[in-house]
């Protein structure tokens, strides 16, 4: 037996988010400066914030109009807001706010729920490397 035979199933889940992370980096972009809750759906999903094109954080929620809208533009338990405050940012909600309106867009796509989102997120971060997210420096040439 070959030792480059890969389980059926493996190969599914890479097919499965390799169209994932397709579908997500084809999605509108949508800027944080002409944001507008209705829309962003209520729906589970996966969103990648990006700043001057290029990814910074990935993440997953329940809910991609809560965590968008009131945790990350509102700079409220957010770990990519709380380290763009710490990193380029004194001076609190309001310089978050201006920064994520003039440098920063974010795409995203609807999952079928939690759980699929937490994979694909999983599965994002490895190909795309963000520089905010715990755990990708490791990915990092």
């Amino acid at each position: 037996m070959s030792g480059t035979c890969i389980d059926r199933s493996i190969q599914l889940r890479i097919s499965e988010g390799t169209r994932f992370l397709e579908s997500i980096l084809a999605a509108c972009k949508f800027s944080f400066g002409e944001l507008k809750s209705s829309a962003v759906p209520q729906n589970p999903g996966v969103y990648v914030v990006y700043e001057e094109d290029v990814a910074v954080y990935v993440g997953t929620t329940g809910s991609l109009r809560r965590r968008i809208v009131n945790n990350l533009w509102a700079g409220r338990n957010h770990y990519l807001a709380t380290h763009l405050m710490r990193d380029k940012l004194p001076g609190g909600r309001r310089r978050l706010q201006e920064y994520l309106a003039s440098h920063c867009t974010f795409r995203f796509c609807e999952t079928g729920d939690k759980a699929e989102a937490r994979w694909l997120e999983h599965f994002i971060i490895s190909v795309l490397r963000p520089k905010y997210n715990a755990g990708s420096a490791a990915f990092r040439d």
